[in-house]
């Protein structure tokens, strides 16, 4: 099981383009304050499944870090 917490971005290289493993690689950009980038991925993970709430829920808490609030 892959948890943020204990990954760094190459330990996702060879990982599978899953709405997961794009979550993950997102949850690690927001950890490095990185939000434009983790709200892309964000969105990637909502495209591959919409129902995703953790990611748009993270996606609007990025958004809001950085003051996009459309």
């Amino acid at each position: 099981m892959l948890v943020a917490g204990q990954l760094d971005m190459k330990d996702l290289n060879d990982e599978e383009e899953d709405a997961v493993t794009i979550f993950m690689r997102a949850k690690l950009l927001e950890r490095e304050r990185k939000f434009e980038q983790a709200i892309d991925e964000f969105a990637k993970v909502i495209e591959l499944d919409p129902n995703f709430i953790n990611a748009a829920y993270s996606k609007a808490a990025c958004e809001n870090l950085i003051g996009r609030f459309e």
